[in-house]
């Protein structure tokens, strides 16, 4: 799957047109007369992607995590190879593996804001991982150390932030997430975390300075030792 830095360089060289957004749009536009296309088209993965995106984006949260969490199933299903190339169908199983992590990751955002029974479902869904998540996988354990983190279980919030920075080295916020409790903690030096996450990627400076704002010296010492290239 792919790191934070391979999505990064697959963007910069192909960037999502401008124009994007408004033919979706348009897209929905078009289909709005006919109601079977429009269902045909929301029923497929691809199709619940956004839906489930939207349905977040309005705090629909208990809709969100029953759509994430009934799709899950459906990305484990392999192509058949009789329609598909070798390349063609593999190509089409990692995608189906994104998706799986995807709606993983979006079910358990939301199940922060519904309870512990929806976290459990969560958690007993993660064995049946097709492959490592990479980013989406680091994106995921770090919402979860966030649950430990808010039942007062410290150590269950650092091992978990721990396994998202393993996941994917080169996503920033593991980093920060793990110096937040470092720093909160005591149990370790938040510096050493909070350089690694710079050197991941600079831009992560903004949110930074915001998560350690009143920690005037921690930052001093984070610009004294990261300095830009």
């Amino acid at each position: 799957m792919l790191t934070h830095r391979q999505h990064e360089e697959i963007d910069a060289k192909y960037p999502v047109p401008a124009w994007t957004p408004l033919a979706l749009i348009l897209m929905r536009v078009l289909l709005w007369p006919f109601p079977f296309a429009r269902r045909r088209m929301g029923s497929t993965i691809a199709g619940r992607v956004g839906k489930v995106g939207r349905l977040e984006s309005g705090e629909k949260f208990r809709e969100a995590f029953d759509l994430a969490m009934e799709t899950i199933p459906l990305c484990l299903k392999p192509h058949g190879r009789v329609f598909f190339s070798r390349s063609l169908g593999a190509s089409l199983d990692q995608m189906n593996s994104w998706y799986w992590w995807f709606f993983l990751g979006r079910a358990a955002r939301c199940a922060r804001k519904l309870g512990p029974e929806e976290r459990r479902r969560v958690i007993d869904v993660l064995p049946s991982a097709p492959e490592p998540g990479g980013k989406e996988q680091a994106m995921l354990f770090d919402e979860m150390s966030r649950w430990r983190w808010k039942e007062n279980d410290a150590t269950g919030a650092m091992e978990l932030s721990k396994q998202a920075i393993q996941a994917d080295p080169t996503w920033p916020y593991a980093y920060v997430t793990m110096a937040f409790y470092a720093h909160r903690t005591g149990r370790l030096d938040p510096l050493p975390l909070l350089i690694d996450a710079v050197r991941a990627d600079p831009e992560v400076r903004h949110h930074i300075e915001s998560e350690f704002e009143e920690s005037p010296d921690l930052l001093a010492a984070l610009r004294s030792a990261a300095q830009p290239s």
